[in-house]
């Protein structure tokens, strides 16, 4: 995403595309960082083994993190960046949040296969091995599109705040302004029948 004179169009897609690359990375991150299900292969297979449960929740949690830190990078991004703001900036956000997180999910899985059966052939009985990724709560790929969806809002909120508060202070400035001039010209005027000069003004002729 580049600054510049660029239309909503071209503002839309730029943070489409900017999303989709930060979800491929994620992807890759939630591969890496990502804790896995020990197996242990036994006679005919292979059979998960230790703290499953912990290594699922922390699983679907690392790529909860990712989404969300990512979806809050775009938003801020495409503020910082974009020249068209409103409802375009957010639907973007919202539909490139959607496709990145399902992207992350995607290089996740095809970066870590869940094919502890088909590595467990040939290994000796009591060999573990890492199982691979897979997302067990949905829900988790749509915290990309709200955490994007949230920070625009508060981004907004924050800039229309701002501008009142501006305005309140240039219409009150300009309120002190004239009374200033009036005041500094009232004192400038001559007192009643003296001159310009300094001289007393002549008597009126009756």
């Amino acid at each position: 995403m580049s600054a510049g004179a660029r239309g909503p169009g071209a503002t839309a897609a730029a943070v489409v595309v900017a999303s989709l690359a930060l979800g491929g990375a994620a992807g890759w991150l939630w591969s890496l960082l990502a804790p896995r299900a020990l197996w242990r292969v036994q006679e005919g297979g292979a059979a998960l083994d230790g703290l499953t449960n912990q290594a699922f929740v922390g699983a679907d949690g690392t790529l909860a993190v990712l989404g969300t830190a990512a979806g809050a990078l775009v938003a801020v991004a495409g503020w910082l960046l974009a020249r068209s703001r409103g409802l375009v900036l957010l639907g973007a956000a919202a539909a490139g949040g959607v496709l990145g997180s399902l992207l992350a999910w995607r290089v996740g899985v095809l970066l870590a296969p869940d094919d502890v059966a088909e590595r467990a052939r040939g290994l000796a009985v009591g060999t573990t091995l890492d199982g691979g990724l897979r997302l067990r709560a949905p829900g988790v790929l749509l915290l990309w599109p709200i955490a994007s969806a949230v920070v625009l809002t508060a981004l907004q909120a924050l800039a229309v705040g701002a501008e009142r508060r501006a305005a309140r202070r240039a219409g009150a400035a300009g309120g002190v302004a004239p009374a200033a001039r009036a005041e500094e010209e009232e004192a400038g005027a001559s007192p009643a029948g003296v001159s310009p000069d300094g001289r007393p003004a002549p008597p009126p002729h009756g």
